[in-house]
């Protein structure tokens, strides 16, 4: 897609020779669909051209992508003036050309993702199950190489371009860009489109794809201007919320935490996990929990980077939240619902805190199946040695969350 050049007007014409204003004009009077590609050297320019459609001149940097020049008409034909430039026609039917209008001014939905810790398949699988329109672009870093278009219509794989190569065979396509991946790393941008009607588009009598357009559709990424009503942060109705004044933080001395009775000192109503009330155990919101969630990776991380080296773990986890994210959707790297970073968790989904615990430790067995026998049992016994530290501070949430019995792992 990026750019289809299966049907040829013109190519190799030269701008000392061709008039590009002249040649513009004649093609503006044969109704032409399609685009024109304008190389001064190494500088590549392309220009969309159909009826009703006017400027959008995009530029090809140096990795390889497409992105709207600042550059004018004016300008480019000043330049073919006074440059030899190479000017290149192709025709592009209407269907094709709109989407590639589309994809150039498409929304970015996940960027940056390593291949390091993104499984290639598991992204193809997700953009097909939701129903995804738009394209993916796969860069491989340190290779001298173009980066990879694989462009979806509705969860369908519509096209896969590779620099100038354009796969009729989308399934041979994935599979050199999978054989590609196992020898080099690379990242993942998504970019997403919004659909718009075929006679929508004819309504409109000039579209400037130099224009940011504005998204109607939803997006699946909540946006950070659209904060968590406070009432999410808070325990059920029926469950009094925790004062701060009470609430046991790393912050707090020791003296602060009372050793467990019949009741726990300062959550008299905060609902216990006992069998009796194990329904509400289950309705418990996580927010008021995150301090104590924040401590127990903190741990984990601690003593996985003191067997493992300095910052293994950051990255590890990050792997083993992509592996359970399918069973614990609201913990997915992609969505970016939930980070963990310096120590810090940000949480913008919603999630009991059962659920929510399941799913940490979840992540944290994957990491540590990844690990040999010897660096297992070398972690496991720096966190028994360290665990009566987390269990004085935090002695009450464990109780009451039956952390014990959520992570048998870790608290053996």
């Amino acid at each position: 897609m990026f750019w289809p050049r299966n049907h040829v007007r013109y190519e190799n014409l030269k701008s000392s020779f061709v008039n590009l204003e002249n040649l513009l004009e004649d093609l503006d009077t044969e109704s032409f669909e399609g685009f024109l590609e304008i190389v001064f050297g190494e500088e590549f320019y392309y220009l969309l051209r159909r009826p009703g459609l006017k400027g959008g001149i995009y530029l090809k940097d140096k990795m390889g992508r497409f992105i709207p020049a600042e550059i004018s008409l004016t300008e480019i034909q000043a330049r073919c003036h006074q440059e030899n430039a190479i000017i290149n026609v192709y025709d592009v039917n209407r269907e094709q050309l709109e989407f590639l209008s589309e994809c150039l001014n498409s929304t970015p939905l996940y960027t940056n993702l390593s291949s390091e810790f993104t499984d290639f398949e598991k992204l193809l699988s997700k953009l097909s199950k939701d129903t995804h329109t738009g394209y993916l672009e796969v860069s491989f870093q340190d290779v001298p190489t173009e980066p990879c278009y694989i462009f979806y219509q509705q969860g369908e794989i519509g096209g896969i371009l590779w620099g100038d190569h354009q796969y009729e065979d989308a399934e041979k396509g994935i599979q050199e860009i999978s054989t590609k991946l196992r020898e080099n790393e690379a990242q993942f941008n998504v970019y997403q489109i919004e659909r718009v009607s075929v006679t929508e588009r004819e309504e409109a009598p000039e579209i400037d794809l130099n224009h940011e357009r504005e998204t109607a559709a939803e997006p699946r990424i909540p946006e950070p201007e659209e904060p968590v009503s406070e009432p999410e942060f808070k325990t059920p109705e029926k469950q009094p919320e925790v004062t701060e004044e009470k609430t046991v933080t790393y912050e707090e001395n020791e003296a602060a935490v009372s050793p467990v009775e019949n009741e726990i000192p300062g959550q008299a109503e905060t609902p216990r996990a006992d069998a009796e009330d194990k329904n509400k155990l289950e309705n418990l919101s996580i927010f008021p929990y995150l301090d104590f969630a924040e401590a127990l990776i903190q741990w984990v991380e601690e003593n996985v980077n003191k067997v493992m080296g300095k910052n293994y773990f950051s990255k590890a986890f990050k792997k083993g939240l992509l592996n359970i994210s399918d069973k614990y959707p609201f913990l997915d790297p992609f969505l970016a619902e939930f980070t963990y970073m310096d120590g810090k968790i940000t949480f913008t989904s919603e999630a009991t805190a059962i659920e929510f615990l399941k799913g940490i430790y979840a992540a944290i067995e994957s990491l540590l199946e990844e690990l040999t026998v010897k660096e297992r049992e070398n972690i496991q016994k720096r966190l028994k040695q360290s665990l009566r530290r987390l269990e004085k501070i935090h002695h009450e949430n464990i109780e009451i969350l039956r952390v014990r019995t959520l992570m048998p792992t870790l608290f053996q």
